[in-house]
């Protein structure tokens, strides 16, 4: 069985490429368009000068969760008109209770996450099929509007979803309880769960696997933004992820693909860059190690101020790097406190980010209330040369001056192993990271079309 992630913005992207014959500039935030932009057919038009409309009144979230509900009609403000959707069963949403929505869009069946605050409601589309539904199929700008939806509420018992802020209103009648969703419950983004395994001899704590739901984009709470597609999660000692503190043991396997596409939508390249630097250090080895800033995901939002016992492993799934390191937001002596072994690497193909992260101490490192006023002294005059000098002292440690010893976390993450299908390649075309120049303008009312004469002036980069 294989998934596929659907990276919003392209969604958006493509389905305006498409209308203009992929010459027409596109933005992704502009009012969602009155003409569908789209190949495919619009809704039954009924226009009428002025829909009657009631008000919209608000409801809470977990009224309409648990409800297959059909997209019906397509109301939009400028010029006011009202369409019909022929075959509302083939479109649906179906919110969950744990913030995770289904829907289907014709002959294509996707999920993804949502988030709501007094009557706003903003989706986050996670993995889709990617069948082709013919030249009729509404799938495009089903897609199209979900990416756009900014509020909800009802009217006369009908579920509405407001489009950008007004422009237009999707309306869904309530199809009856949702069915439990038929999912295979041994498969976590392509990766068969009950294959996966991991020898943690010489550790004292059992290890746990656990699927982790796609959670959206969030950049709104301090320290930094969170968000993550489906993925597997290892836990040692916690058996429930939601009891998992922050400095506990942790291993992640992450798509790495929808990883940062998810991130790449919203505007944010942390992902996509730190993955480009891990590679380019597995691809180069420095030799010596780097003694700081290595790059580590999932973020950790503090920097890496100090990184020693690096090497380069090959581990059953792949390879990567270990290094013993901290993360530090402010300056501290170099202590007992907040140090861990950390592995980031990737499978051998690269469709999954390995991270491993394992708090380790040494009896040879003093706790924080031993430092002494010199040492602080020392740290405070010369912060640089200091660290450097600590990086030296460190690095001649051997691997059982540390607890666990080094070579057995070294042997824990060379033993992982699992099953996965690897998805298919995209082959969509990307829209970060690119320069775009602008060289159409297409008018529609009147009808023009108009060439940029030095569209290199004129650059566009998401």
């Amino acid at each position: 069985m294989k998934k596929w992630t659907l990276l919003l913005g392209l969604v958006l992207v493509l389905a305006l490429f498409t209308a203009c014959g992929g010459g027409e500039p596109a933005a992704t935030d502009t009012p969602i368009p009155t003409q569908v932009p789209t190949t495919a057919a619009a809704p039954t038009q009924e226009p009428t000068a002025e829909p009657a409309l009631g008000e919209i009144e608000p409801i809470a979230i977990t009224e309409i969760t648990d409800i297959t509900w059909l997209w019906t009609e397509l109301i939009e403000t400028e010029p006011a008109s009202q369409s019909v959707v022929a075959d509302s069963v083939n479109y649906t949403l179906v919110f969950q209770q744990d913030n995770s929505f289904n829907y289907q869009a014709d002959c294509n069946f996707g999920s993804g996450g949502y988030s709501e605050s007094n009557g706003e409601l903003n989706f986050e589309l996670g993995p889709i099929t990617l069948a082709e539904c013919g030249p009729d199929s509404l799938h495009d700008q089903y897609l199209v509007l979900l990416a756009s939806v900014t509020g909800y509420g009802t009217r006369d018992g009908r579920l509405v979803l407001i489009i950008s802020d007004g422009a237009a209103q999707m309306v869904f009648d309530n199809g009856g309880p949702a069915e439990a969703p038929e999912a295979d419950s041994d498969n976590c983004s392509g990766i068969q769960l009950s294959s996966v395994n991991i020898d943690t001899t010489g550790l004292p704590d059992s290890w746990q696997s656990h699927c982790k739901p796609s959670t959206p984009y969030d950049n709104s709470q301090p320290p930094g933004p969170t968000g993550m597609p489906e993925h597997v999660l290892l836990t040692f000692g916690v058996e429930d992820p939601q009891d998992m503190l922050p400095d506990d043991p942790q291993l992640y396997i992450i798509p790495v693909e929808a990883y940062m596409q998810q991130w790449e939508a919203n505007g944010d390249l942390t992902i996509t860059t730190n993955v480009e630097q891990l590679k380019n250090l597995l691809v180069a080895q420095p030799t010596p190690f780097p003694i700081s800033g290595m790059p580590v995901l999932p973020p950790i939002y503090a920097f890496n101020d100090l990184a020693v016992q690096g090497e380069y492993l090959d581990i059953s799934m792949g390879g990567g790097l270990r290094f013993v390191g901290r993360f530090a937001q402010d300056f501290n002596p170099v202590t007992n406190d907040g140090l861990f072994y950390v592995f980031q690497g990737f499978t051998s193909d690269g469709v999954y980010l390995i991270s491993f992260v394992y708090p380790v101490t040494s009896e040879a490192l003093p706790s924080i209330e031993d430092i002494s006023d010199e040492e602080l002294l020392q740290m405070e005059a010369d912060l640089e040369g200091y660290l450097a000098a600590k990086a030296e002292e460190l690095n001649a440690f051997s691997p059982s001056d540390w607890e666990p010893d080094l070579t057995t976390l070294d042997a824990v993450i060379k033993s992982l192993e699992f099953d996965y299908e690897a998805p298919e390649p995209s082959t969509a075309p990307r829209l970060t990271n690119i320069k775009w120049q602008w060289t159409e303008l297409i008018e529609i009312d009147p009808a023009g079309q108009s060439v940029v004469p030095n569209p290199e002036n004129y650059v566009l980069i998401f």
